[in-house]
């Protein structure tokens, strides 16, 4: 029952955060950065293989959650790496792409939790990815969200080291707010 809630809400949310993928391919397309088209590319096309595997493994009931708690722990950590996701969507307003870019009249958010870790997106996506892992414990399903976790991660490199070259502010804000994912971490 765990993995259909959490596969609903995970469709809910690629329907309502990516608008179904069409914000994303366009996102994609207006990548200025070959480096951060290509990473776009590679969240794009783990998310669609995740998408297709969580739905197959969950018809299938291919998955072993030992410990019914484990899953909803799991389920726990999805809602709130989704509601962080958007939360923080909201906060940056129209400052939002998934493409590294700076608009006209570009500020630098410390509202929210954008004064606590400077990639609050990028870690509630990792929240979400661990706890689809823990709802379904299922090796290709873990595979697919590691890898998403890495390129996340990774993400977090290229956009600052954009957002320092052609955002004016953006290494103080950097020393002030020091954690990129992880506060008191990295």
């Amino acid at each position: 029952m765990i993995a259909l809630l959490t596969l609903t809400a995970w469709f809910v949310w690629l329907l309502l955060y990516w608008n179904g993928g069409t914000k994303a391919l366009a996102d994609i397309r207006a990548a200025q950065d070959p480096q951060d088209r290509l990473v776009l590319i590679g969240i794009g096309i783990l998310t669609v293989l995740l998408s297709v595997v969580m739905l197959a493994v969950s018809i299938s009931g291919d998955f072993a959650s030992p410990n019914g708690q484990l899953a909803w722990n799991g389920f726990v950590f999805v809602a709130l790496g989704m509601s962080g996701a958007f939360y923080s969507r909201w906060t940056l307003g129209r400052f939002w792409t998934a493409q590294n870019a700076v608009q006209t009249g570009h500020r630098i958010i410390t509202e929210g939790l954008y004064g606590i870790v400077r990639h609050p997106i990028y870690a509630s996506m990792i929240l979400l990815f661990m706890g689809i892992a823990l709802v379904y414990l299922s090796v290709p399903i873990t595979l697919l969200a590691w890898g998403l976790i890495a390129l996340y991660a990774y993400k977090t490199r290229v956009e600052d080291a954009y957002l320092q070259a052609c955002l004016p502010g953006y290494a103080r804000y950097s020393q002030r707010v020091s954690a990129r994912l992880i506060p008191f971490v990295w």
